[in-house]
C-alpha cells in the first residue's frame, strides 16, 4: 500500500455495480444506511434488494442544505453507512468542503462507512467546485468513492465504472467482484 495514495481501485460493471459490490462486502441484512433526500433511486433500490434499511434525511430546500442535527436524530446501533451523491442526482446539489468535513466527522463519531457516488463530478454549473470525499481527512479510511467513464465520455452503454477505497475495503469487494 502506497503511503502517498493509500487507496486501491477496483473496476466493476458501472458505478452501480461498484455500489452494489461495496454494499455486499461491507453491510449485512438489517443494517441501516442513511440516504439524503432527494435521493437517486438506484441507491435506495440497491439497499432494499440486499435487505438493508434506508434511513432518509431530507436536505433543506431550496438550496439543499445539510442539517447535521437531522443526522444525529436518525442514528441507531444498526446504522452502518451513509450515501453521498455528489453532485447529486436528481437535485444537482454539490456538497461543499465544509459539508463533507461535517459528514466525515459524523462518520468518524459513529464509525460509519461513506459511499460517495461522484459520477457527475464534471457536470457543474454556476462556478461551483466539486470536492471529492477522498480529500476529506476524516473520511480517508472509511470511504468508497464510485464513479465511471460512461457519462463524461458519452459511452453510457459501455458501463465502465470503478470504486476507489482503502485497500482492505477493495480486497473485501474483490472477493465478490
Amino acid at each position: 500500500r502506497s503511503t502517498l495514495f493509500p487507496y486501491t481501485t477496483l473496476f466493476r460493471s458501472g458505478a452501480t455495480g461498484a455500489f452494489y459490490t461495496a454494499c455486499m462486502a461491507l453491510l449485512n441484512p438489517q443494517d441501516e444506511v442513511i440516504l439524503f433526500e432527494p435521493y437517486y433511486g438506484y441507491h435506495r433500490s440497491t439497499l432494499v434488494s440486499l435487505g438493508i434499511k434506508p434511513i432518509f434525511v431530507p436536505l433543506k430546500a431550496p438550496n439543499w442544505e445539510l442539517d447535521i442535527e437531522a443526522l444525529e436524530e436518525v442514528i441507531s446501533q444498526n446504522t452502518k453507512g451513509i450515501v453521498i451523491c455528489n453532485p447529486s442526482n436528481p437535485s444537482g446539489k454539490v456538497f461543499t468542503k465544509s459539508e463533507l468535513d461535517s459528514i466525515g466527522n459524523f462518520c468518524q463519531k459513529h464509525d460509519l462507512t461513506a459511499f460517495s457516488d461522484e459520477m457527475y463530478e464534471y457536470f457543474l454549473y454556476e462556478d461551483v467546485k466539486h470536492v471529492t470525499a477522498l480529500s476529506i481527512p476524516s473520511l480517508k479510511d472509511r470511504v468508497v468513492v464510485m464513479s465511471g467513464f460512461s457519462k463524461v465520455f458519452s459511452v453510457t452503454g459501455w458501463r465502465l465504472g470503478y470504486a476507489i477505497a482503502p485497500q482492505e475495503i477493495c480486497e473485501a469487494m474483490a472477493q465478490l467482484n
